[in-house]
């Protein structure tokens, strides 16, 4: 059933919407305008993280295992790649992220949004 279509689920406003696989990447491009997207893409080393654009959309890896960096490292950079072309004030899309790395934010947010204590560069 995934070949025929993505299902896109909004679960704050119990909205679903059903796009077509042929839709899908086109929906993809339109999204990179106003958000920075990121994918598992297989770029022949193995499976990681990358921003998405119209160059490489048709790499993204679909029901592959998950890639070799963690979610985390999205909020918890190990370093800063400070030549990087990303636009930090659009919002990130992370797509293909494994259950278990999304459900650990919520202990990474118990940890950096703690009341007494809380970490300005993690809450951004």
């Amino acid at each position: 059933m995934f070949n025929i279509f993505m299902c896109v689920y909004l679960t704050l406003m119990n909205i679903y919407y059903s796009i077509k696989r042929e839709s899908w990447d086109s929906a993809l491009i339109r999204l990179t305008s106003s958000y920075n997207l990121f994918a598992a893409v297989d770029n022949g080393y193995g499976l990681d993280y990358e921003i998405v654009d119209s160059r490489n959309i048709s790499a993204i890896a679909y029901n592959k295992p998950k890639p070799a960096t963690p979610l985390k490292t999205f909020f918890l950079p190990v370093r800063e790649n400070v030549t990087a072309e990303i636009d930090s004030e659009k919002p990130r899309i992370i797509i293909g992220s494994p259950n278990c790395d999304v459900e650990a934010l919520s202990l990474l947010d118990e940890l950096y949004l703690d009341k007494s204590f809380e970490d300005v560069f993690y809450r951004n």
